[in-house]
């Protein structure tokens, strides 16, 4: 009857609950919900802060007057331990997703001490008529999400594993998903919205109409404003009744800042000061975020002993986020539980860690390690973090290296790995500046200082936000292990790349272990320890470089900056290693050579354009010919690439060389008088250029010139057959030039404009080029009628090119 004894005075309709969340029956991670209204919250809690401390005393008193029942004032009170907070992030619009930046980024902010949080996505279209289609959610912490559509995306050194990293499918119809996640962890979190399948369809612009998907989120979270703190090695006292909040204890655990391992155990539980035997508790530990009570690895069932009720905690969390949550299970009695915990922990040493730098590897000092061994009494020895060296000229352009006793950055990072001790070292990822690279870790083994007759393996693990398991380093359980061996001559380092990495503290721990060889490859303990070299580089994309296929660069999502690969030829991924639907380096050549090489039949098209006397017609093919085949030498392929001027020089060129074609055969089919001619030739060139500047791909560009073309065409042949009061042109130039040319236009228009794909791209605008062109043929006019006077004006000009040649030639003979 607990819970219903406020329902009468106050209607709530919330995402979260304002009542601390039970651990039984757990809620779904995912569901869709279409949300038709919401009814707005009525919120004690903010009534009470907006009145002042005043009134918040008179509005207890009057609850005690007018509800004498205590269950509703318990509950009011416990809404003020719990606060709720919204953030929105505005429409983006999201595409066809082929590399990286094709996915729209969306931030959200998690605040600390969080219990729970609710993330809701919605993608819908810009028209009614739009497609349905599957939208992707990539939601991570501490970085941009890993994405990884397929299981060749990434190269074997890449370590994947993160802290949480899960992907969401939703549909484009406006629907809600709502994601339910408890004790999320605090800080940054992204979340990348793509669309799977991108379109191929190569789609001429403002033809057809192109739908729009965009996605948006909202992110709703719970916090606990107040826990309590409990010192590690003390013993800590939690009593727990069966009321509102009393049933439910946080607690911050503090421990010391160089803890590498922790034991909670349940010294002593009694029900009514009387010890059962077991404890009626759920016990739930909270590594670097609030307990959960959904994750069996850190959750304790104390109900049948007390003596199974403890927890071993590796690489605790080095920002002092630990917590603990006592939850109080149901039963009859109503005695209050009383529990006795400690926490006792392991830890390690930073004193004297300077013998096992760079500067002590001498052989005095490897092999006598019992002057070494007896000075630590910990299982690890904490050397100084690494600092970070970066270019002031290039982002995500850094290394991580010890510094020196000045101060300054050394030049590696060599040490003396014992195995007795562990040697722990770390780096600091920093967010946005550092998030959007990818870290490359390499170990590299110094064999000429081992004892002849051992073999000697060096483990190093890495683990982010807490010092690595020093007790079985060689697992590495929750980290990212590298090892290499003295006896492998074939490889002499190993490496592992994070890409994107999550920001915060990196830990870094490295071991030895020896092998004899006399005794069979038993571990024994080593002659000599031996020395290892390690680089902590950060840069873009894989080492710079993005393979055979790619070509790295840096990009800008809002206010993030990331780099990525631009992939060709069919190769995906990451790094371009993944050939799921790559092209072989033949097609590629064959793509390049079908490209450049059809507009070749622009050569027929020329030559009857200057036989027929069409100069400025033949110029302008020649350049269109020339323009269009080298532009696509730098454009088909980026295998086979030849750019002979910048790409956006040979894209202008290309298109204003088309439409011009166009237009000069239009004005020669009217047969204009050539004063007008020349001065509709001349502004044609100058407005065509105009327009390409403006947009290459505008529908107008296409429709204009080709529509008032056609229409003077039309006029002149009208105006002709008026004069001459029979049709013009004859009936035989409208059979076999006129319809020919027609046809082949329409036929290389529509191929153009409705068959293209990113796939056929190579075939068919290979065939548009041909048969353009040779529809030039069937379409230019008859030879021209020279005016009078103008033959003795081109036989003078070819007579003074032909003494100006024939002099070039007596000069080179003489040269030779």
């Amino acid at each position: 009857m607990m819970e219903s004894c406020g329902a009468s005075l106050f209607s709530t309709s919330t995402p979260l609950r304002t009542t601390p969340p039970l651990p039984f029956p757990s809620a779904p991670r995912y569901q869709q919900h279409h949300h038709h209204h919401h009814r707005h919250r009525t919120n004690l809690t903010s009534l009470l802060q907006d009145t002042g401390w005043r009134n918040m005393l008179l509005w207890m008193l009057l609850l005690f007057l007018f509800f004498p029942s205590t269950c509703f004032l318990q509950q009011a009170l416990a809404e003020v331990i719990y606060q709720d907070y919204v953030s929105w992030t505005p429409p983006l619009q999201i595409r066809g997703y082929r590399l990286f930046p094709d996915s729209q980024l969306l931030e959200f902010t998690v605040p600390e001490a969080s219990t729970q949080s609710i993330w809701k996505f919605q993608s819908f279209s810009d028209k009614a008529s739009c497609e349905v289609k599957q939208v992707y959610i990539f939601l991570q912490y501490g970085s941009f999400p890993i994405i990884n559509l397929t299981n060749k995306t990434f190269p074997n050194t890449f370590y994947l594993k993160r802290t949480f990293s899960e992907r969401f499918i939703l549909r484009s119809d406006n629907r809600t998903t709502v994601i339910n996640m408890d004790a999320p962890r605090h800080g940054p979190w992204f979340a990348a919205a793509l669309l799977p399948n991108p379109n191929e369809k190569i789609q001429q612009k403002g033809i057809l109409t192109k739908c729009k998907y965009s996605v948006r989120g909202m992110l709703v979270t719970q916090t606990r404003k107040g826990y309590g703190q409990a010192v590690a090695n003390t013993i800590v006292t939690t009593t727990l009744m069966h009321g509102f909040e009393s049933k439910m204890k946080y607690y911050k655990i503090v421990l010391p800042p160089l803890s590498y391992l922790y034991y909670f155990s349940v010294l002593n539980c009694t029900v009514d000061s009387v010890d059962t035997g077991g404890c009626p508790i759920y016990v739930s530990i909270g590594n670097g975020n609030m307990p959960p009570f959904d994750v069996d690895e850190f959750l304790i069932n104390c109900t049948n002993s007390t003596e199974n009720c403890h927890l071993r905690v590796v690489s605790p969390n080095s920002s002092g986020l630990n917590f603990v949550a006592f939850y109080l299970r149901d039963i009859n009695s109503t005695a209050p539980v009383t529990v006795t915990w400690q926490v006792t922990t392991e830890e390690c040493e930073a004193k004297s860690s300077h013998i096992f730098m760079e500067n002590s590897t001498d052989e005095s000092m490897a092999a006598n390690k019992s002057q070494v061994a007896p000075e630590f009494q910990s299982k690890c020895i904490i050397l100084p973090m690494l600092g970070q060296f970066s270019s002031a000229s290039e982002n995500f352009n850094s290394i991580y290296v010890f510094p020196n006793e000045f101060l300054m950055p050394k030049r590696n990072n060599t040490l003396v790995v014992p195995d007795t001790h562990s040697l722990i070292t770390g780096f600091n990822v920093r967010f946005l500046s550092n998030s959007g690279g990818t870290i490359g870790i390499t170990l590299h083994f110094d064999k000429q200082k081992l004892s002849e007759n051992q073999t000697a393996t060096i483990y190093m693990c890495i683990v982010k936000d807490g010092f690595p398991d020093v007790h079985n380093l060689e697992n590495c359980s929750n980290g990212a292990l590298l090892s290499i061996e003295s006896a492998d001559d074939q490889q002499h380092h190993q490496r592992i790349h994070i890409p994107y990495p999550e920001f915060g503290d990196y830990y870094v721990a490295l071991i030895s272990r020896c092998y004899s060889i006399e005794r069979n490859q038993t571990v024994e303990p080593c002659h000599t320890f031996p020395s290892a070299r390690f680089t902590i580089i950060q840069s873009r994309c894989l080492n710079e470089k993005c393979g055979h296929y790619g070509h790295c660069a840096e990009y800008i999502s809002g206010l993030f900056v990331f780099s990525a690969c631009r992939c060709f030829a069919g190769w995906k991924g990451y790094a371009c290693t993944d050939d799921t639907d790559a092209n072989s380096d033949s097609l590629e050549l064959l793509a390049v050579m079908l490209l450049t090489l059809s507009n070749g039949f622009f050569i027929p098209a020329i030559i009857l354009a200057f036989y027929r006397r069409f100069y400025l017609e033949g110029v302008v093919y020649i350049f269109t010919m020339f323009f269009s085949a080298v532009y696509h030498a730098c454009d088909a392929s980026n295998l086979y690439q030849y750019c002979m001027m910048k790409y956006d020089v040979l894209s202008f060129s290309d298109f204003l060389g088309s439409y011009m074609a166009v237009w000069v055969t239009l004005m020669a089919m009217a047969r204009l008088p050539d004063k007008l001619r020349t001065i509709f030739d001349v502004m044609g060139a100058l407005f065509l250029a105009l327009a390409v500047d403006y947009d290459k791909h505008s529908l107008l560009l296409n429709v204009v010139p080709l529509v008032l073309g056609i229409g003077m065409v039309f006029l002149s042949w009208g105006y002709q057959c008026r004069l001459r009061h029979h049709c013009y042109p004859t009936w035989r130039r409208y059979v076999f030039c006129l319809l020919p040319g027609v046809i082949l236009a329409l036929v290389g228009l529509l191929l153009f404009t409705l068959f293209e794909t990113e796939t056929n791209y190579k075939y068919v605008h290979s065939l548009w080029h041909i048969l353009i062109a040779t529809s030039i043929v069937f379409l230019l006019p008859g030879r021209r009628e020279l005016p009078d006077g103008s033959s003795k004006v081109f036989f003078l000009a070819w007579y003074l090119c032909s003494l100006l040649f024939d002099a070039v030639r007596k000069c080179c003979r003489r040269c030779w």
